[in-house]
């Protein structure tokens, strides 16, 4: 499919710009939170090993054409144009529980193993929401999903809609498509599994997220809040609700609605579950009330986040933009200092710090 081998060395020599992408534990606190880095620095922490957890998923990356593998003739088929997709990450890093629409990958570099289960199957693939890879491997009903290894040079196939965690065995590099998955489509299907299976949690997922697209409010609702109370320790479900509910005129209720999911995460102890992904997690909360501006109620959130995990220069920006607004400019200058001592290179922090500065002294 390719005669160009994307190994980590080849990549490291490509000097691509900034790639867009979210770590395992932050995928798996929602999906909500994007790093940006450059692919130098990312892959001098996986050589370094000084992060387990870095991982890359982009969708925005463009590889030099000479390193792009080939169409596969079912995608080259298509009508709609599909999206490129990139991922590397080291040896235990890997993606979580998921389903989308049609996908191509192939590994260019490394080893992936596929857990894979058709749409509708019932508990399979079911995991703790900030679980990391390997922790869900061993932990989660992994063991009668369907499974397989994907080598360098070997091309994988996903039909829409299947349900599907990955785990890298080494450092591995993958490249690939996927189409798009219209609202309407995404709706049918997790109508037709959700017959077979009224709580399986992708479907409902699904669900609740096309009839938002399709102006469905009150469907979206009444799925999403059955996901919710299925799954109380599901982060990003808690926040899908409550932007429906917020973009319904119920903004009481969409408050609850984190507040109740935060709550549980502090009165919970959640085994095997990394101080990266649970402060990741209250990222999330908080990253919702910023953006309908509540930002006195954003603070909690950003705070307990720092507790956990007090070096996270994405909380100190996030709560950077919380004083700001309300007009605590030492204090956000204070926290945009420190978010730039420990990500140098994180030219929105650097943004962010000269804004402030310009708005405070004019």
């Amino acid at each position: 499919i390719s005669s160009i081998t994307l190994s980590v060395d080849v990549l490291k020599k490509l000097n691509l710009s900034t790639l867009e992408g979210a770590g395992s534990d932050i995928v798996q606190a929602g999906g909500g939170i994007t790093n940006y880095a450059t692919l130098s620095q990312v892959i001098d922490q996986i050589v370094d090993k000084a992060d387990d957890e870095t991982f890359i998923f982009d969708t925005q990356l463009k590889l030099p054409k000479r390193l792009r593998p080939r169409r596969p003739p079912k995608f080259s088929t298509r009508q709609d144009e599909p999206y490129p997709i990139f991922s590397l990450g080291p040896s235990r890093s890997g993606l979580p529980s998921h389903a989308h629409g049609d996908t191509w990958l192939l590994v260019s570099h490394g080893v992936k193993r596929w857990f894979l289960a058709p749409p509708g199957s019932a508990n399979l693939l079911e995991d703790h929401p900030l679980w990391s890879p390997l922790t869900a491997f061993r932990r989660a009903n992994y063991k009668n999903a369907l499974s397989c290894l994907q080598f360098a040079h070997d091309l994988l196939f996903l039909p829409r809609a299947w349900k599907h965690a990955t785990l890298n065995i080494g450092a591995c590099v993958a490249s690939g498509e996927q189409l798009p998955y219209s609202a309407s489509q995404r709706y049918a299907d997790a109508q037709k599994i959700l017959n077979q299976n009224p709580n399986d949690l992708h479907a409902l997922h699904s669900a609740g997220v096309a009839a938002f697209h399709l102006h469905k409010f009150a469907q979206a609702v009444f799925y999403l809040q059955k996901a919710s109370f299925l799954y109380p320790l599901h982060p990003e479900i808690h926040v899908l609700l409550a932007e429906v509910l917020f973009h319904s005129n119920r903004p009481k209720e969409a408050f609850f609605t984190i507040q109740k999911c935060q709550a549980a995460y502090s009165h919970h102890a959640h085994l095997q579950v990394s101080a990266k992904a649970l402060a990741a997690a209250h990222i999330k909360f908080a990253r919702f009330f910023l953006g309908v501006s509540e930002f006195q109620r954003a603070l909690d959130p950003l705070n307990t986040a720092l507790s956990i995990r007090p070096n996270y220069p994405a909380a100190l920006k996030d709560r950077a933009f919380a004083f700001s607004n309300l007009g605590l400019f030492q204090q956000a200058q204070a926290d945009l200092l420190a978010a730039q001592a420990l990500d140098p290179f994180d030219d929105e922090i650097s943004n962010a710090l000269l804004s402030l500065l310009r708005s405070s002294s004019s």
